[in-house]
């Protein structure tokens, strides 16, 4: 196989993740129950910022405690392009769609760090095989 064809299969194994994480955010927009906790951080973290008296997330905090953290991390990442969609009067539904497309493309970028590691400790056609593998589970992706 030529290095081209090579970088080829790579660039293809390596875009698989976030396009099919794009496409199930598409296929699926609307939150799932398991993540509803989280959306609603991310929802008080972009529309209340410092205002903690007003977020729902410590009035409903759920019946298992968790971190807020990964919300935090999500709502900081989906913030600047949640302030364009609000100078652009998207409706509020849009800024949910630029959230969790903002937690699957980081998801992806550590999909592809493990993908790349597999690729080096066992060479190339196991990590495009771990790629395709990757990408043919739904619940991993659906829920990035």
């Amino acid at each position: 196989m030529s290095d081209v064809s090579k970088l080829g299969c790579c660039t293809i194994a390596y875009a698989m993740v976030p396009i099919v994480v794009c496409l199930h955010l598409f296929l699926a927009p609307y939150t799932k129950v398991e993540e509803s906790h989280n959306m609603q951080a991310v929802h008080d973290v972009l529309y209340h910022r410092f205002e903690l008296d007003e977020y729902d997330y410590r009035e409903f905090p759920g019946a298992v405690p968790r971190t807020f953290i990964g919300a935090l991390v999500t709502a900081i990442t989906a913030a600047p392009f949640s302030a364009i969609g609000s100078m652009l009067n998207f409706p509020k539904i849009a800024h949910q769609y630029l959230a969790r497309l903002a937690l699957g493309l980081m998801c992806s970028l550590s999909f592809f760090r493990v993908q790349q590691a597999v690729a080096v400790k066992f060479g190339r056609r196991t990590g495009f095989c771990f790629g395709l593998l990757l990408v043919s589970q739904f619940h991993l992706l659906f829920y990035a």
